[in-house]
């Protein structure tokens, strides 16, 4: 597939709401709601960025690593954070149904 097809295909799969990425075995498309339930470590090794692989193909003419390091460090921080959110709002649902169930038993 030349990069205009490739480029056209990614964006189908994304309109699906699906996230495209290179493997040794080719292009594989996921849903973005089953790829983020990964850890994040999952996340950048699916996609090649996380930072041993980004520290292993760094060379000295090239700077993208640089920025692909960082998306690695931003990447973790925002999983842990939507993991963060996740954990307080269960814990502020499981308050609030042992609230309406004490509420029930007056």
């Amino acid at each position: 597939m030349n990069k205009e097809d490739t480029l056209k295909y990614i964006q189908e799969k994304e309109r699906e709401g699906k996230i495209t990425f290179a493997t040794i075995e080719g292009l594989m498309s996921c849903p973005l709601t089953d790829f983020i339930k990964q850890p994040a470590k999952g996340v950048l090794y699916d996609l090649n960025r996380d930072k041993l692989t980004t520290i292993t193909l760094a060379t000295e003419d090239n700077v993208r690593w640089i920025n692909d390091y960082a998306v690695a460090v931003l990447i973790e921080y925002l999983i842990k954070l939507v993991n963060d959110i996740t954990d307080e709002r269960n814990e502020y649902k499981k308050k609030c149904e042992k609230l309406e169930n004490e509420k029930t038993l007056y």
